[in-house]
């Protein structure tokens, strides 16, 4: 499981596992330091590796798109949530992100924000690209987006986002790269 961090890929992860409680809700944004490996189920084979998004854990997720490039990966969810990423903080908390500048008040500064992370979406999608074009082995491919309650007033404009444009556009590159057959 890829994606930026703070976009619920742990939350995904631990409710595919089936540990996903309520007190892990409550718990709010941490971040991953290493790759979460979690069991499918008791009666399953496999397990979903959840790799960290932060920018500063990119070493552990090239050592996941190494494993995708080897063909030891079967499938890949790539989790995306619009740009509703977490963000560790209290109420003025935004005014530490790279994203605010002075005078923005808190809608503004939301608008920044929401388009920064949509771009990290995809930098970190463009970045899986290659792994995902030549791994050996047939593999599947999801795209989820998650953190439905924050957008789905604008669901026309999420779907629109993810059925075409840029996002679109990589999907087709890494499609491309594999032939659909290779998926």
């Amino acid at each position: 499981m890829f994606g930026a961090g703070g976009v619920g890929k742990s939350t995904v992860g631990k409710f595919l596992a089936g540990t996903l409680t309520d007190e892990e809700l409550l718990k709010g944004y941490l971040d991953s330091f290493a790759t979460e490996k979690l069991p499918i189920s008791e009666r399953s084979f496999g397990h979903v590796l959840v790799a960290p998004g932060q920018r500063r854990r990119q070493s552990v997720r090239e050592e996941l798109l190494e494993l995708v490039r080897d063909g030891k990966i079967g499938g890949v969810i790539n989790v995306f949530a619009y740009g509703y990423h977490s963000f560790p903080g209290d109420a003025e908390g935004f005014r530490n992100d790279a994203a605010f500048r002075d005078g923005m008040d808190p809608p503004a500064f939301m608008d920044a924000y929401l388009a920064a992370r949509r771009r990290d979406e995809l930098e970190q999608l463009s970045e899986a690209a290659d792994a995902l074009s030549k791994a050996p082995k047939p593999l599947w491919l999801l795209t989820l987006v998650a953190k439905q309650d924050l957008w789905w007033d604008r669901r026309e404009e999420v779907e629109t986002h993810y059925s075409g444009g840029e996002y679109k556009s990589l999907i087709d590159r890494i499609v491309g790269g594999r032939g659909k057959r290779g998926f």
